[in-house]
C-alpha cells in the first residue's frame, strides 16, 4: 500500500472540502426560521422533530471525534473491551427506550435542571444543577475545539486560519439556525463518519499479509476499575445530560421518540464496532507509532490507505467533531438561556455566538484540558443522577433528600478523585445512600 510522498495537495483538497461543506451548512442556518426566536422553536425545534431526523442527531451527539479516536486507540491498547464506551451509551438509551420514553414526552422539560423547581421545589438546587451542567458542556466544548486543532496540525495544518474559520462557521450556523438546524446537519456529517470508517475498513482488511508485522504488540493489562468507571459514568450520563434531554423532548410524539432511540442504539453498536475493529487490526497489523500521544486512526490511516481514504478519514474525523460542537453550543446556551429568568429576554442567537467563540478563545491558548473531560461528565453524574433518576422513575424523592443526593455526591467524588481515583464510580452510590437515608430519617 503507497504511503504519502507530498500531502500538499491533499491537505488542499482537505481544506476546500472543508470550507465548502461547512459553507453549504451555513446556507442551511440562512435559509431557516431565524426570526421566529420563540425558545421552543430555536431550541426544541417546536417539538416536532421526525423519527430519522431525532435517530441522526442523538448519534451525532454521541459519536463525537474523540470518542473515534479514543475507541480506537483503546482497541489497539485492550482489545475489544474498548467496546465499554458505546456499550454503555448503548445501555442508557435502551433503559429510557424501554421505560421512560413516555415519562420523558409527558414531562415537557426544558431543561435538566427545571426538574429541581418542579419536583423538588428549590431554586437554589436547579441554580447548582444548571451550573454543573453548562460547566461540564463548557468544558467539553473546550475540549472539542482543543481536538479540532489538534487534528488540523497533525494533517499539515499548523496555521491557525483554517481552524478559526471551520470554528466560525460552526459558531455561525447553530447560532443562526438553532436547534432545527443541528438536526439538519447532524445527519450530514453522521453519513460521513460511517463513510469514511468504512473505507478505511475496506483497505485494511486488503492489506496482503506480507504488510504484517513480525513481532505482534502485546496487549495492556485490563484496567478493571477504568472499565468500571466508563460503564458507570457513561451510562448515567445519558440521564442527565442537557444536550440529550434537549433531543428526548424535541420528539413529535411517543412513539416517533421511541423508535428514533431504537434506531439510535442500533447505530451506535454499529458504528463503535468500526473504530473497535480499526484498533484492533491495527494491533494484529503492528503499527508502529511515531509517538506515544500519537492517533492509532490516524497513524494507520497514513500508513496503509490511499491518499483520498486518508483525506477521508481525516474529514470524518472532523465532521465527528463539529457533530458534538453544534449539539454543545445548544444546550449550554438552552440552560444559559431559559434556566436564568433575567436572560429570558436576551437574544438566544447572541448568547450561542458568545459561546462558541469564548470556546474558539479558550481552546486556542488551551492543551491539557481532554484529561478534565471524564471528570466532567463525573462530577455532574455523581451529584445530578440519583434525584433525576427518581423523577423519571416516576418516584421523586424529598426535597432533603435531593439535597443529600447531590452534596454527598459532589463531596464523595471529589474525595475519591484525591485520594483514589480509580474509585470514583462509587461516588453514584453513595449519592444514592444519602439520599435513601435521608428518606428513611424524615419517615420517622
Amino acid at each position: 500500500m503507497e504511503k504519502f510522498n507530498n500531502l500538499g495537495s491533499i491537505m488542499s483538497i482537505l481544506a476546500l472540502v472543508c470550507i465548502l461543506m461547512l459553507f453549504s451548512m451555513w446556507i442551511i442556518a440562512s435559509k431557516s426560521d431565524k426570526f421566529e426566536q420563540s425558545h421552543e422553536n430555536y431550541f426544541f425545534a417546536n417539538r416536532n422533530v421526525s423519527s430519522l431526523f431525532l435517530a441522526g442527531t442523538i448519534v451525532a451527539t454521541q459519536v463525537g471525534g474523540g470518542s473515534i479516536v479514543g475507541v480506537t486507540d483503546d482497541a489497539f491498547a485492550i482489545g475489544w473491551w474498548a467496546l465499554i464506551y458505546p456499550a454503555s451509551q448503548t445501555l442508557g438509551l435502551i433503559l429510557i427506550a424501554l421505560f421512560y420514553t413516555e415519562t420523558l414526552q409527558s414531562m415537557k422539560l426544558s431543561t435538566v435542571s427545571e426538574i429541581f423547581t418542579r419536583y423538588y421545589h428549590s431554586e437554589a438546587l436547579r441554580k447548582i444543577a444548571s451550573n454543573l451542567s453548562a460547566l461540564s458542556l463548557f468544558f467539553i466544548l473546550v475540549a472539542q475545539g482543543v481536538a479540532t486543532k489538534h487534528l488540523l496540525i497533525s494533517i499539515g495544518f499548523s496555521e491557525m486560519w483554517l481552524f478559526g474559520v471551520v470554528w466560525l462557521t460552526v459558531v455561525t450556523y447553530t447560532a443562526l439556525g438553532g436547534f432545527s438546524v443541528v438536526v439538519k446537519t447532524d445527519l450530514i456529517q453522521v453519513a460521513f463518519i460511517v463513510i469514511s470508517l468504512l473505507a478505511m475498513l475496506y483497505y485494511l482488511h486488503d492489506i496482503p499479509s506480507g504488510h504484517k508485522a513480525l513481532t505482534v504488540n502485546t496487549r495492556d493489562v485490563t484496567d478493571w476499575f477504568r472499565l468500571a468507571n466508563i460503564f458507570t459514568w457513561a451510562t448515567a450520563y445519558m440521564f442527565i445530560e442537557q444536550d440529550m434531554i434537549q433531543r428526548f423532548v424535541s420528539a413529535k410524539s411517543t412513539p416517533i421518540l421511541k423508535s428514533a432511540l431504537w434506531t439510535s442504539v442500533i447505530a451506535l453498536m454499529a458504528i463503535g464496532c468500526l473504530p473497535a475493529f480499526i484498533g484492533t487490526t491495527a494491533h494484529d497489523i503492528g503499527i508502529n507509532l511515531s509517538s506515544a500521544s500519537s492517533s492509532v486512526l490516524v497513524q494507520t490511516a497514513l500508513t496503509y490507505t490511499p491518499k483520498w481514504v486518508y483525506l477521508l478519514v481525516s474529514f470524518g474525523i472532523l465532521m465527528a467533531i463539529l457533530s458534538t460542537v453544534d449539539s454543545l453550543m445548544s444546550a449550554i446556551s438552552s440552560l444559559l438561556v431559559i434556566d436564568r429568568t433575567y436572560q429570558k429576554n436576551h437574544n438566544p442567537v447572541l448568547i450561542t455566538a458568545i459561546i462558541g467563540v469564548s470556546a474558539l478563545l479558550l481552546a486556542s491558548v488551551t492543551d491539557e484540558i481532554i484529561n478534565t473531560l471524564v471528570s466532567a461528565y463525573a462530577l455532574t453524574s455523581s451529584a445530578l443522577f440519583v434525584p433525576v433518576f427518581c423523577v423519571i422513575n416516576q418516584k421523586p424523592i424529598s426535597q432533603k433528600s435531593a439535597w443529600s443526593a447531590v452534596i454527598a455526591g459532589i463531596a464523595s467524588y471529589i474525595l475519591l478523585y484525591i485520594f483514589y481515583s480509580k474509585l470514583t464510580f462509587l461516588a453514584l452510590a453513595i449519592s444514592g445512600a444519602a439520599a435513601a437515608i435521608t428518606q428513611l430519617i424524615e419517615k420517622r
